[in-house]
């Protein structure tokens, strides 16, 4: 088997929680491009900052944003699939949340801005993401990719588990922390690695990743080969095939170099379920 394509995380894998890219890393997967694989993002990050990254890193030729909604190509910014949300989605998914967490602050992603209502962010936050702050009723916009949510002392998955009950189909994505993404029926990095395998012609068993959180989780079930760094979630190094060295210590470059040793010397199924 042939390594074809290798997905990574961002924030917590090939990115410190500074929001730093991790030489180490970074290097691996250059050296990757450079011999034709595809190193793919996959990210919750919207589309503006994934590029940057995507472009500054040298990875590609995919770039897959918020949590699997937006699939574009690195070097021209093309789109290649889009699965935002309905028109009226975000007023009802902001009236439902509202009204079982009253104290919860939300922000809408568009593919142009990210648009927050006050005390969305906490000022540790604030320093590492670009935001428009508005009134709430300014995010109540057409065109919106998906809503995220947060909640004073709620992570993201206890506040999915209160708010799943009123929000039947779509899907709601804990981020890092305290983070909830509600998203549209079925998108996930599972299906956006998905996605990303089909348009570049790829069987998913030829596919491996790297993450550190919850939402890789459902990328991790889809792929042949899955690690997760080791300062992950305990969720997501469960799910993982293997566990790697900590981000900072270089672990989504080990991934890589592990995946693509192990795929040249055939199939990567039928490992152990995790290996330290």
């Amino acid at each position: 088997m042939r390594p074809r394509l290798f997905a990574t995380d961002f924030d917590g894998t090939l990115l410190s929680w500074r929001g730093e890219v991790v030489a180490t890393s970074a290097s691996r997967m250059k050296a990757a491009r450079a011999r034709g694989i595809a190193v793919v993002p996959v990210t919750a990050r919207g589309p503006r900052s994934s590029l940057a990254i995507a472009r500054d890193v040298g990875l590609g030729p995919l770039c897959i944003c918020s949590n699997g909604v937006l699939g574009i190509d690195v070097a021209s910014g093309e789109v290649l699939w889009r699965h935002g949300l309905e028109p009226g989605v975000v007023g009802a998914v902001v009236g439902a949340i509202a009204h079982e967490v009253p104290e919860a602050r939300f922000a809408v992603e568009t593919a142009e801005e990210f648009l927050v209502e006050p005390g969305f962010f906490d000022e540790g936050a604030r320093r590492f993401v670009r935001a428009k702050l508005v009134p709430r009723r300014a995010l109540l916009v057409r065109g919106a990719l998906k809503v995220v949510v947060r909640a004073p002392l709620l992570r993201g998955d206890e506040l999915r588990a209160i708010v799943a009950p009123d929000l039947g189909g779509l899907s709601l994505i804990p981020g890092s922390r305290d983070w909830l993404d509600v998203c549209a029926h079925g998108v996930s990095k599972g299906s956006g690695i998905g996605l990303g395998a089909e348009v570049l012609g790829v069987d998913l068993d030829e596919v491996g990743a790297v993450g550190d959180h919850l939402n890789d989780v459902a990328m991790f079930r889809v792929v042949g080969r899955a690690y997760a760094v080791a300062d992950g979630h305990p969720q997501a190094l469960d799910a993982a095939h293997e566990v790697v060295a900590a981000c900072e210590d270089g672990g989504a470059g080990d991934a890589l170099a592990r995946f693509l040793v192990g795929v040249g010397q055939g199939s990567s199924q039928g490992l152990p379920s995790r290996q330290r």
